[in-house]
């Protein structure tokens, strides 16, 4: 297990325990001995007196606050556990930035290593051909070779047809002089191979953050929900269920008047 595999799965470990702890326990400052309900059936009761809500704190606005940037809303009425969404956020996206930079130090690394050992020209070559370099031992025609894999599956195409084969060959073949390479070894070809996956973990470990981020978003806009609505004595209801025959997520809110 690479560092970066685990920086990953340690920071969304932390995001999901103390998201779940800070949305299962009850608000500090609701003076209440009733336990708290879990999410799906998160309830407050409603002050029907004329002015209420008087200087009561917007839960649509707080809503936006954290959706916007989680922990806004929470410490806009006071509560502390915006503090924890907020580093949470910080920590997420210096996670994400952290995986970009290793996917351009592991690319960079590994074309410097195809410049030495695989004979590759200098020049901007794309993802594509990049890739190539790990399934292949040269570009050329012998064994093992690009060009002779496209040249036996002209020949399994267009077995009768030598017009045919020739212009899959145009089409598909490297012919241009300029991206010819060849390993000097096996070993090195493989040894390229971890490098070029090691960049390719770590851009799927950024991809992750992302959603790691979009879920701090809502799990602090849901709590800033809770917090605030704590405040108002509102009679709210929060859901979170699951479609099971599509297995997607439910989210439902009922306000009663």
């Amino acid at each position: 297990m690479n560092l970066s595999f685990k920086i990953l799965i340690s920071s969304l470990a932390i995001l999901f325990a103390l998201n779940s702890l800070l949305l299962a326990s009850p608000d500090p400052e609701a003076a209440t001995n009733k336990p708290f309900p879990r999410l799906a059936e998160i309830s407050f009761e409603y002050d029907r007196s004329v002015n209420a809500f008087d200087n009561q704190p917007s839960i649509q606005a707080n809503f936006l606050k954290s959706a916007l940037v989680p922990g806004w809303g929470e410490l806009s009425v006071g509560n502390k556990s915006g503090y924890a969404f907020l580093a949470m956020e910080v920590l997420l996206w210096s996670g994400r930035f952290y995986f970009l930079e290793e996917v351009k130090l592991r690319e960079e690394e590994s074309y410097i290593y195809a410049l030495n050992y695989a004979g590759i020209l200098p020049g901007g070559h794309d993802a594509n051909y990049m890739h190539l370099l790990t399934r292949y031992n040269s570009s050329g025609f012998e064994t093992g070779g690009y060009n002779e894999m496209v040249l036996r599956r002209a020949q399994i195409l267009y077995p009768d047809d030598r017009d045919a084969q020739n212009q899959y060959l145009l089409d598909n073949a490297i012919l241009d002089e300029d991206l010819f390479w060849s390993w000097e070894s096996r070993e090195h070809r493989r040894q390229y191979s971890i490098m070029r996956k090691n960049a390719d973990h770590n851009r799927d470990y950024a991809k992750a953050m992302i959603g790691a981020i979009v879920a701090n978003h809502i799990i602090s806009a849901i709590n800033s929900v809770r917090v605030t609505s704590a405040k108002r004595r509102q009679n709210l209801q929060i859901g979170i269920d699951y479609d099971r025959k599509r297995l997607t997520p439910l989210l439902s809110a009922e306000y009663r008047f």
